[in-house]
């Protein structure tokens, strides 16, 4: 899948309702965040990231989608304690 090789986590053995810590590495090795990423369907995952690094990550992925990869990134906004 896709998001299994943009992280370092076993994205591909990822249960459904399950939930994997794993890093985002960018293209020379170097740590963009450490993620969870939330097995939600057989065709959706939840990536929880780093306030600070959405707009970084969003971006990394935007530039490694192909058109027959089927992936679509969106921003779900989360607002603790609501």
């Amino acid at each position: 899948s896709f998001l299994h090789g943009q992280c370092s986590g076993d994205i591909l053995g990822l249960k459904q309702g399950t939930a994997v810590e794993a890093c985002i590495v960018n293209a020379q090795g170097r740590l963009v965040d450490l993620v969870t990423v939330c097995n939600l369907r057989e065709d959706e995952m939840l990536l929880i990231v780093s306030n600070a690094r959405v707009d970084m990550i969003e971006a990394l992925f935007n530039k490694h989608i192909f058109a027959l990869d089927r992936v679509e990134v969106t921003r779900k906004l989360v607002y603790p304690n609501q």
